[in-house]
């Protein structure tokens, strides 16, 4: 059954995925994934100094904001302005909006000081990635001793020959008798990043 399970999800995802790389190309497309589109209007806090001089006091203004739990794929992204004062055909309590364009990678780093490039009001950029200021272990801030994939208090029980430790969050042994030997069900040890399982 968890063969199956995982199966099945990982079809799914990868049939949405296939889906997602040419969505909007025609109607059917667009409808394969009607139910899982839905706009986030997200709460947004600006930052200074995080990271490393990337944001500057007067120069540009980066905030944050924190994805939903279901996000999957980003269609767009719109930034909307409330106006605070009255300034040339835009009236205090106005909002205006604009087009925000991902940033990649390799990008991130010329557009800063690139004059015409550079982000600002009438020219947003928006990019996703994991805010981890752990200098110990970067890619995972896992610091427990049970493994990456079993969570909880451990102890250990006997059958009278062997010890086994197991969880007490749902009793899921750590080790497995096979042979007469005990063999781990945990594939990474602590604080070690967990590959993508999918």
């Amino acid at each position: 059954m968890e063969d199956f399970n995982y199966f099945i999800n990982k079809a799914i995802n990868q049939y949405i995925n296939k889906r997602y790389n040419i969505y909007d190309i025609n109607q059917q497309t667009t409808d394969d994934l009607r139910v899982l589109k839905a706009t986030a209007i997200l709460p947004v806090t600006k930052v200074e100094n995080k990271y490393n001089g990337l944001t500057t006091t007067g120069q540009m203004a980066t905030y944050e904001t924190t994805l939903p739990s279901d996000y999957l794929h980003l269609l767009n992204c719109i930034c909307i302005y409330n106006v605070v004062k009255t300034y040339k055909c835009y009236n205090q309590g106005d909002t205006w909006r604009a087009a925000a364009t991902r940033l990649t990678a390799d990008a991130y780093s010329q557009v800063l000081d690139n004059f015409w490039n550079r982000p600002t009001y009438k020219r947003p950029y928006y990019y996703i990635h994991n805010i981890n200021v752990n200098p110990t272990n970067p890619t995972n801030p896992y610091t427990g001793a049970e493994g990456t994939d079993i969570s909880g208090v451990t102890q250990n029980t006997s059958d009278g020959n062997t010890i086994h430790t197991v969880t007490t969050s749902g009793g899921l042994p750590k080790t497995i008798k096979i042979g007469g030997i005990d063999a781990s069900n945990i594939e990474r040890s602590g604080e070690i990043r967990y590959g993508n399982v999918s």
